[in-house]
């Protein structure tokens, strides 16, 4: 097996996040764990950002147990999937895809198996039944060293920060995955509940780039300004309007929108 690595040596060691017990007591502990070396297909990133997401806190306090969802041993208690990092070495059968230096994300869904019925037939390889997610069912991004699927590591522009890039590999492709498929056309409204909050405010962006035309709910006066300034050409303030549908459908639309 071919592991093609820096000049300088990785270390054997490196700083993790780790989980330490179970349920809504269990506590995160910085420990110290072996550097994983990259298998056939995988690459090892150096993470230098990660997000924190929500679901990392309910998978790390069995939130979700009741519905049976809980962090998986294959996982070692390292949550984290909205990582953003370089490449420090190189499994077999990346190299013509990945370098040394490249920089990588690190996404929820971590890998998908390319066979099911799901992957096949294009009906949304978010449904993979083989999926592995990051902090999940693999070790996450809590990490300083970790590894991920060549196949499905996202390369990061060298025109975006990490900060920037960290939460697309969350929230951002969540909401853009919305957009796309809400078949709605440039020129078109889109109507954004919750505009303002974590992943709202992410879709207004992406809503605009693609040319739509926006109609954002939330609250408040900041979310109202955080909702203009971003491109929302309509602000509906929920707590203030008795009936949100029948103001939407009375705003700005014209016939035609909203055959």
């Amino acid at each position: 097996m071919t592991i093609t690595e820096p000049t300088t040596s990785l270390p054997s060691h490196q700083r993790a996040a780790v989980r330490q017990g179970t349920g809504p007591t269990s506590t995160t502990t910085i420990s110290t764990i072996p550097v994983e070396r990259p298998g056939p297909g995988q690459i090892l990133v150096k993470i230098t950002w990660t997000g924190l997401c929500g679901s990392d806190k309910g998978l790390l306090h069995d939130e979700w147990a009741g519905f049976g969802v809980s962090m998986r041993p294959e996982a070692k208690g390292i949550a984290g999937h909205e990582g953003v990092g370089r490449v420090v070495a190189v499994g077999e059968g990346m190299e013509k895809r990945w370098k040394i230096g490249d920089r990588a994300g690190i996404k929820w869904i971590a890998s998908v198996c390319g066979e099911c019925e799901f992957c096949l037939t294009g009906t949304g390889e978010v449904n993979c039944i083989n999926q592995k997610n990051s902090g999940f069912t693999m070790p996450g991004t809590f990490q300083e060293y970790c590894l991920a699927d060549g196949r499905y590591a996202s390369r990061i522009p060298y025109g975006v920060s990490d900060e920037e890039a960290g939460p697309m590999m969350c929230g951002g492709l969540t909401v853009y995955v919305a957009c796309k498929r809400s078949n709605v056309k440039a020129g078109q409204w889109i109507v954004l509940p919750g505009a303002g909050g974590g992943l709202g405010h992410l879709a207004i962006q992406f809503a605009r780039a693609m040319g739509m035309r926006i109609i954002a709910i939330d609250s408040g006066e900041e979310k109202r300004e955080l909702c203009q300034r971003l491109g929302a050409e309509v602000f509906i303030d929920f707590q203030q309007t008795p009936d949100v549908a029948a103001e939407v459908m009375k705003g700005p639309l014209l016939p035609k929108d909203i055959k």
